[in-house]
């Protein structure tokens, strides 16, 4: 991927707390050819497999444990997380990238509580 170290700096940022209350991946600068499209649904469907297997949550510990900067993060981050809605929001990134995605829901209606 031609801007690897730009989309690694991008997500440590929101993670970070540096954008709270949403995350938007504006990848059009980074994403620049097919290659790096294909590059990254190819990511994203390793993290699909990983999750898979993860069982049905990610657990509190696991969430609290990830390293991130933003306090507020490890205060509303205090339930498992179902791993099929983090399924269903990379999948819904893998249609986008593969222009198949049909919702107009860009909010997801995420079952984080």
């Amino acid at each position: 991927m031609i801007n690897k170290q730009e989309i690694i700096d991008d997500l440590k940022d929101k993670f970070n707390g540096l954008r709270n209350g949403y995350i938007i991946l504006g990848w059009e600068d980074e994403l620049v050819c097919q290659t790096d499209e294909e590059t990254m649904v190819q990511v994203l469907h390793n993290i699909i497999i990983v999750l898979q297997h993860k069982g049905k949550y990610v657990t509190v510990s696991e969430i609290q444990a990830m390293p991130s900067e933003d306090r507020h993060w490890k205060a509303v981050m205090d339930r498992n997380f179902l791993t099929a809605e983090l399924i269903r929001i990379f999948t819904a990134m893998i249609q986008m990238l593969q222009g198949t995605w049909t919702s107009s829901d860009f909010d997801m209606k995420i079952n984080w509580k």
